[in-house]
């Protein structure tokens, strides 16, 4: 009998220490952060309208828990094809990352976004990410310009996309470079623990009948899509209201059209965990971070197009990019716009 009771001890014992440590396990096999994303309206050339909607929709996000508020592509300065836009231009420290700095010191979160930077004699669409530490900014720059875009900033080409935080390692990618297999790719060997997707993508014309429904899905499946490559969740943020811009090389042609808006976040299985509609709005929502996430490369198609856009699209991608390169390297606008911005900064 007292055997038996010996035996029912040390057994009581095992499970005791036993059973935290696999509790302790559990936990560590994943955690979950609070994220927001915010919808915010496109105003051109309006900094201050637009940092208005922003510091709204942050501070909104911040008291319902987020630790990061990702705002869409050049939040703060619209989007168009002209070249006044490169008048937005500044430098990777300047007055909008001040500016994040400070919303990440008052709410003590992190905040990402897109600027027009100016390096050397270059402008960029690079995407900056803010912490509320001492030193905390990391960048990641547009890979390719889509389309008519190469008219006004140059490719970034293959540059770092995941970097080491405090909340994780965090992966980054652009509005069109999400279509490339190079992005996924670089994404997969950075390893991260998340992603953000960063987006300012108008609709296309409905005279394009198919191709403008293609080409809206295409965006709108981009972070199931690398979800279920990289088996991490994706927060993507993108504009709503109207883009209205001229065409470049088309004198005296435009285009308006209503952003795709519906900015949302999926979960590590590429499902949709949270969706906003067309509003200005703020979507608040928790990811759970796998500790061992289950990649998926061999989804990653061969050759450069990892959404599968038909023939035409590419074609007229392609075109409009080389077009847009030539233009923009030899462009005396581009180059008096440099020098002002330049003097604007103090910058040699």
């Amino acid at each position: 009998m007292k055997k038996g009771v010996l035996a029912i001890l040390r057994m009581s014992l095992v499970l005791a220490v036993a059973l935290p440590a696999a509790r302790g396990d559990s936990a560590e096999s994943s955690r979950t952060l609070t994220v927001a994303v915010a919808q915010t309206p496109n105003l051109d050339h309006d900094y201050e309208g637009s940092r208005a909607s922003a510091e709204k929709l942050v501070a909104e996000a911040a008291a319902k828990g987020a630790r990061l508020v990702l705002l869409p592509e050049f939040a703060l300065i619209g989007y168009r094809y002209s070249d006044d836009s490169w008048e937005t231009a500044e430098p990777l420290e300047g007055p909008t990352v001040k500016w994040m700095r400070e919303l990440c010191r008052r709410y003590h979160i992190y905040l990402a976004t897109c600027i027009m930077e100016l390096s050397g004699n270059d402008f960029y669409d690079t995407m900056v990410l803010v912490g509320p530490g001492e030193g905390e900014l990391w960048s990641h720059r547009k890979i390719e310009p889509a389309q008519l875009e190469s008219w006004f900033f140059k490719a970034g080409g293959i540059n770092p996309s995941v970097f080491e935080t405090p909340l994780g390692r965090i992966g980054m990618a652009i509005c069109f470079d999400t279509s490339k297999t190079h992005t996924v790719q670089g994404l997969l060997e950075g390893n991260p623990d998340f992603v953000l997707m960063d987006f300012s993508a108008p609709k296309t014309p409905e005279s394009l009948g198919n191709n403008r429904e293609l080409s809206i899905e295409m965006e709108l499946s981009a972070p199931a899509r690398f979800a279920r490559i990289l088996g991490v969740p994706v927060v993507r943020s993108e504009k709503t209201g109207r883009f209205d811009s001229p065409l470049p090389g088309l004198p005296g042609a435009s285009m308006r059209e209503d952003f795709i808006a519906h900015s949302s976040i999926v979960d590590a299985e590429g499902k949709m965990a949270a969706e906003l509609g067309d509003e200005e709005a703020v979507l608040v929502s928790s990811i759970t971070i796998p500790a061992n996430p289950v990649r998926h490369p061999e989804l990653i198609p061969t050759g450069r197009w990892l959404s599968p856009y038909n023939g035409l699209v590419r074609w007229w991608s392609d075109q409009t990019l080389k077009l847009g390169i030539w233009h923009y390297t030899h462009s005396r606008a581009r180059k008096e716009a440099v020098k002002r911005t330049k003097q604007k900064y103090s910058l040699p």
